[in-house]
């Protein structure tokens, strides 16, 4: 999905199966296709007032 030009965002829908590592399938999202802005890339930015940057 990250690599496909027809997906403009992906979300992913929480909370994830037991087994699967929440942080790793965030962490695994293209920061510019995250939709929700809960990648680490975007929280940051956002947590530090830099939103023009985020998303």
């Amino acid at each position: 999905l990250n690599a496909d030009p027809a997906i403009h965002g992906i979300l992913v829908q929480l909370p994830l199966p037991r087994g699967l590592d929440t942080a790793d399938a965030l962490e695994r999202i293209d920061p510019r296709k995250d939709v929700d802005g809960i990648h680490p890339v975007n929280a940051g930015l956002l947590a530090t007032g830099a939103i023009s940057r985020a998303l």
